[in-house]
């Protein structure tokens, strides 16, 4: 690739990791080899006080790396949330433009170049591309075909800004100082989202692709899901969302959907009491199951990859188990985050232990 291509557009690749052995290596070998000019990027580390082989190995790496290799330096600072991690990577980054890989994500070789190239077009910043990295597992396949499924277009766009892939103009955060800082392991990407959609202009990057690890267990992927179901609350406030009507039309389709299998049994014992509120609940759950051009796309999904009849009742009991937990997670949530306050961007002190930096 010729490194004319694309003037003035050096990339700090920001890699946040904590206890990430299992990966590491293998995402280093993938940002070391990416078709981007080498001088064209460089690797940034941000260890966060990991308490396996994540630093050793990552030490080890750098002071292996060969003359001609990016810039690699690795800070191992002090335990953080993930949010003040991604924004110590802002503050040391010397790239115009920073981009975010998890430490447990392998990029593909073109990543870097796919990124660019709606940023060379003009866009403030980017989303690209996750697919499945341990596709030994059934069920991450699973999950990667609902929950993590996501949409390019043309009718449905969906999930494609996730903090594992993503990249911004450096002047975004100049402007809105960065990530919230209250959050340890997800919900800091979406919020910024939330906050600059309207300021700074989006384009979607389907072919920046990086692989990325799916929960490989039911009990691993509900623990990972209620995480992210009692951050609604949290959510909101980092974002200022306000209440308005199509957040109380949702809840209360989510509060339908919920209760729909208890009213199915009890409705054999008080059928004409009943029989409006099942009504609705009955149209509450259709729509939730298939009147939705994303539910209905996931549901096409599940039949083409298990045949009709196992993926209809997988995609059935996918969103009934993803509605309830989502619904409780939100009436936990105001109470759990009811008396925190949202921390501003880069106010958090932290203090870099150690650095290690390749020499050239």
């Amino acid at each position: 690739m010729d490194k004319n291509i694309f003037p003035h557009l050096f990339i700090s690749v920001v890699v946040c990791v904590f206890n990430e052995e299992k990966y590491l290596r293998m995402c280093l070998d993938g940002l070391l080899n990416q078709t981007y000019p080498n001088d064209g990027y460089e690797i940034l580390i941000i260890e966060n006080a990991s308490k396996d082989r994540t630093r050793e190995i990552g030490e080890a790496y750098i002071r292996s790396l060969p003359p001609n290799s990016p810039n690699m330096r690795m800070l191992c600072i002090e335990h953080v949330n993930l949010s003040v991690s991604r924004n110590i990577g802002i503050r040391n980054a010397s790239g115009n433009f920073i981009a975010y890989i998890d430490g447990d994500a392998v990029p593909e070789p073109t990543w870097i170049e796919e990124l660019v190239k709606p940023l060379r077009s003009g866009a403030d910043y980017v989303g690209g591309r996750i697919n499945l990295l341990n596709i030994d597992s059934s069920v991450a396949r699973f999950l990667q075909r609902t929950r993590n499924r996501q949409f390019f277009g043309p009718h449905i766009f969906e999930g494609h800004f996730v903090g594992c892939n993503m990249a911004f103009r450096k002047e975004i955060f100049d402007k809105v100082g960065g990530f919230y800082e209250n959050f340890v392991a997800r919900g800091d990407e979406s919020t910024l989202h939330e906050r600059i959609c309207g300021r700074f202009s989006y384009a979607p990057a389907p072919e920046a692709v990086v692989l990325h690890e799916r929960p490989d267990t039911v009990i691993k992927s509900v623990r990972t899901e209620w995480k992210s179901a009692i951050l609604s609350n949290l959510c909101a406030k980092a974002s200022k969302s306000k209440m308005h009507w199509k957040v109380v039309f949702l809840f209360l389709e989510q509060f339908l959907m919920t209760i729909f299998p208890l009213l199915l049994c009890i409705v054999w014992f008080a059928p004409g009491i009943l029989s409006l509120p099942l009504a609705l609940t009955t149209f509450a759950v259709i729509r939730r199951l298939y009147f939705r051009p994303l539910n209905r796309a996931i549901a096409k999904g599940l039949i083409g990859n298990y045949g009709f009849f196992r993926g209809f009742f997988a995609h059935i009991l996918f969103c009934f188990s993803y509605n309830i937990l989502y619904f409780f997670g939100s009436l936990i949530s105001p109470w759990l985050y009811r008396n925190m306050k949202i921390i501003p961007p880069m106010t958090t002190d932290f203090k870099v232990l150690k650095a290690f930096v390749n020499e050239k």
